[in-house]
């Protein structure tokens, strides 16, 4: 009964890393967009601020970005239902077009996301993309667009929602 079970566990661990292996460099993604009728700046000011993240982000419980938004800084999310990991880095910083962040996933994978800011002739298209790369990238496709997606949808309404709360005139200049 012994034998059977080191058989067993050692198929097991075998399989895993083999998975491992195979997987290791899979890629998921998921973007969603929406054009709002808001101004450029107004928009850029509500995303930067990573303070005012957990009033209008669904599932955001505290945000806190230290020490500004520039490549390498540590953002620090806390999501509500899971307990904090390791923070997320700060990959990429372009004033009024671009924000992209990264932090550790399961299974050795990264997790991304990305913000972007594009002006149109009838507004500013805002895209979210959020990637996953690694072994957890492979498990997501069964699993993952359909939920992503959703979440993703969800906040570019609140995105949009807080920004019409603020009402016009009302957009507060940030700086980065």
């Amino acid at each position: 009964m012994l034998k059977k079970a080191l058989i067993l566990a050692s198929v097991i661990l075998l399989c895993f890393g083999i998975m491992m292996a195979a997987t290791r460099d899979a890629r998921f993604a998921v973007e969603e967009s929406r054009v709002l009728d808001e101004p450029r700046q107004a928009i850029w000011s509500v995303l930067v601020d990573v303070n005012a993240w957990p009033q209008w982000w669904p599932g955001v419980a505290a945000a806190e970005l230290d020490p500004a938004w520039s490549r390498g800084a540590m953002l620090l999310l806390t999501l509500e239902g899971r307990a904090q990991k390791a923070p997320a880095i700060v990959d990429l910083c372009q004033q009024g077009s671009h924000l992209s962040w990264s932090s550790p996933g399961v299974l050795g994978s990264t997790i991304r996301t990305q913000l972007r800011l594009e002006k149109t002739s009838s507004g500013v298209l805002v895209s979210m993309e959020n990637s996953l790369d690694g072994p957890q990238a492979f498990l997501a496709r069964f699993t993952g667009k359909e939920t992503f997606s959703q979440y993703q949808k969800q906040v570019l309404q609140a995105l949009q929602e807080s920004l019409m709360a603020r009402g016009p005139g009302t957009e507060t200049e940030k700086g980065i």
